[in-house]
């Protein structure tokens, strides 16, 4: 999965929710980042060199929405995604030893890999 790198992506309820899914049911918690993992702000953490990121998860239902009907579903889809955090995952494909609480689902805790080509 893509995530781009503005304020406005990490602030929006569905972009939120769109990461949770994604990260719930793939085959491991990455994102491919563009233009680059700085460019989040400080969602992004860097993890000692320019090629290595993380970024911690946060919750949906906290998130920005167009309209205030859509926080309805944003509540029951998080609720309903967060139930599989990890089932999907093939662990032994990724290293999750510099992810803090990535085994239980804890949102604004809870960190991902993020990656980046440039």
């Amino acid at each position: 999965m893509v995530v781009i790198g503005n304020q406005e992506y990490e602030d929006r309820a569905w972009c939120r929710l769109e990461q949770l899914v994604y990260c719930s049911v793939c085959e491991k918690p990455f994102f491919d980042t563009l233009p680059h993992p700085k460019s989040l702000g400080p969602a992004a953490i860097a993890c000692g060199d320019n090629h290595n990121w993380k970024k911690i998860l946060r919750d949906p239902r906290a998130g920005h929405v167009t309209f205030e009907a859509d926080k309805d579903q944003i509540n029951e889809l998080t609720d309903i995604v967060s139930k599989y955090w990890g089932h999907c995952w093939a662990r032994s494909t990724f290293n999750t030893s510099n992810l803090n609480n990535v085994n239980t689902l804890a949102f604004d805790k809870t960190e991902v890999h993020m990656g980046s080509n440039s």
